[in-house]
């Protein structure tokens, strides 16, 4: 059976080699930029969201790196390809509106969900917009929070921006930012 197994591998191989050889994303070179990822995932274990905004891709780009970064891996990694394929098996990649998620399948959709939906909050972008809607209804007093955020220093600039165009205080403690209007 093993035997088996390993003819159809040689067999997959040589016929990927000549039908997939002109992706550019198929290559060494590509999996350079995201073994350490797929790494991360085999090690860790646990799901995984990537971010357009840490890799430089956009969402599509990095999907497309992604999958065909894990495919030449299992193709043409002779030590590690069972390894790599194993652990293709057990996940599945999922476009995001800020990145990929790679998430383990035997995880409850509402895990993922919810998971998502954390680091949509700590992607700027995503959380902007949300003030920006509440700032346009928001009466004096009102508030504004959110938890579990990165807050850069372009963001804190941004605000600032923001505040001389209209009137509100906010403050940034830790992950969380409040907004006072």
């Amino acid at each position: 059976m093993d035997k088996t197994l390993e003819n159809h591998s040689e067999l997959l191989r040589r016929v990927r080699e000549r039908t997939v050889g002109s992706r550019s994303t198929y290559s060494a070179n590509n999996v350079a930029k995201v073994k350490p990822i797929i790494d991360k995932l085999l090690h860790n274990q646990k799901d995984i969201l990537v971010t357009s905004e840490e890799t430089g891709f956009t969402v599509g780009t990095l999907y497309v790196k992604l999958m065909d970064g894990f495919k030449f891996l299992v193709d043409n990694s002779t030590e590690y390809g069972p390894i790599y394929a194993e652990l293709r098996s057990q996940v599945s990649v999922k476009k995001t509106d800020t990145g990929v998620l790679i998430y383990f399948k035997d995880t409850l959709r509402n895990q993922i969900k919810a998971k998502e939906l954390e680091y949509n909050f700590k992607d700027s972008s995503v959380w902007r917009k949300e003030f920006l809607a509440w700032l346009q209804t928001a009466e004096d007093m009102d508030t504004w929070r959110k938890e579990n955020l990165v807050i850069k220093p372009e963001d804190i600039k941004w605000l600032e921006e923001k505040q001389k165009i209209t009137d509100f205080e906010f403050d940034t403690a830790e992950d969380k930012l409040t907004i006072i209007r």
